[in-house]
């Protein structure tokens, strides 16, 4: 057993599941909640999974960034640190990639490599 100072309590949630008809659950005690919740038809009648999980696309990894760049015709400039920074022979301005190659990549990167890529395929 678990002495009472190092439990840890956790709140339970209660879920109505769906029925193999395809309706939804709902959170007990939430009912402003029950849009956002639906039922993955990949998964059993009664495994409920959040909304937003399905919706949102998982982030892409440093090494897959990496993987475009140099496709593109990017070219690792130099390294400082845990920063690479790639440069194109055609165009002007630099990439910095931040973090290693298993690291998710961060919104900001993922739009500056597709920037970059944009703007080596328009030469």
């Amino acid at each position: 057993m678990i002495p009472a100072t190092r439990r840890r309590i956790v709140a339970p949630m209660i879920w109505e599941s769906g029925d193999r008809e395809g309706r939804t659950g709902i959170q007990k005690g939430s009912p402003q909640r029950h849009s956002e919740h639906k039922e993955d038809s990949r998964l059993s009648s009664t495994t409920m999974v959040c909304k937003e999980s399905l919706d949102e696309a998982m982030p892409r990894k440093i090494r897959q960034l990496i993987k475009d760049l140099k496709k593109a015709g990017w070219e690792i400039d130099h390294i400082s640190g845990s920063h690479r920074i790639f440069k194109h022979q055609k165009v002007g301005g630099h990439v910095s990639l931040a973090g290693k190659d298993g690291d998710d990549a961060r919104p900001y990167e993922e739009k500056n490599v597709r920037e970059a890529i944009r703007r080596s395929e328009s030469l």
